[in-house]
């Protein structure tokens, strides 16, 4: 409903602050939540045995602040005209933007840019992580027991599901930017566009604001618990289940 709102001359330049600085924390959130819950799953694939650590009230409850935290502080600037940052109506139609052009790059790196750039350092560190350990597995499989105790065959399996994770989390971020950033880009290089072709911005929001329900990888697989060495629940292949 924020977005979709058409700013008439009857609604005072309160009101567009208002609905755009809520269209704008719900959005940059988003982004900032998918960031934090890719430290998450990085952390807890890199520091398996600090798993109850993770797991632990106070640090969920920060994971769940932070986003907010700082969708909030992101949308300060704009929200009261800080910098020459301002909340300016879509024309010819509903919505809202972050103007004017030459500093409203502030909002897309620190609302968009950089949660998108810490998340695929982390899912590229986890699969390449994971790509080692099986590798490093396969050469040790064996020895009978392993240095943690447990036989080669069941630590292999583990390892193993540990690849198929982070190769689906990696392929989801992939999704992600193909969903995410044709929206900044095209305001980027041509934002006109986005007033002068509705339909256009449309189909591409679309995707921008429902690609956590749309993924293929949500659908063609399900979320289970990962067990044994990590603790938290991931979007695995189907064949892991078997």
């Amino acid at each position: 409903m924020c977005y979709l709102h058409y700013p008439s001359r009857a609604d005072s330049p309160s009101t567009w602050r208002y609905l755009a600085s809520v269209r704008f924390i719900l959005q940059y959130a988003n982004y900032w939540c998918h960031c934090t819950l890719a430290i998450h799953r990085f952390l807890t694939m890199a520091f398996p045995h600090r798993s109850s650590l993770l797991r632990s009230n106070k640090v969920i409850s920060t994971l769940l602040a932070l986003p907010w935290a700082f969708s909030v502080v992101v949308n300060l600037f704009p929200t009261f005209s800080l910098f020459q940052l301002r909340y300016q109506p879509s024309v010819p139609w509903g919505g809202f933007t972050i103007g004017p052009q030459k500093v409203a790059v502030f909002n897309a790196v620190f609302g968009v840019h950089i949660p998108g750039t810490v998340m695929g350092l982390c899912y590229t560190l986890s699969i390449i992580q994971a790509g080692y350990a099986v590798r490093n597995r396969q050469r040790r499989v064996g020895y009978g027991l392993n240095a943690e105790g447990l036989p080669s065959t069941q630590m292999m399996r583990t390892v193993r599901r540990r690849w198929e994770i982070s190769r689906v989390l990696f392929l989801t971020f992939v999704w992600y930017l193909l969903c995410t950033y044709p929206v900044p880009i095209l305001s980027l290089l041509h934002p006109e566009a986005i007033g002068t072709f509705p339909l256009l911005a449309l189909w591409l929001r679309f995707p921008q604001y429902s690609y956590v329900g749309l993924t293929p990888l949500h659908v063609s697989g399900r979320c289970s618990d990962y067990i044994e060495t990590l603790v938290l629940s991931y979007v695995l292949w189907p064949k892991s289940s078997e």
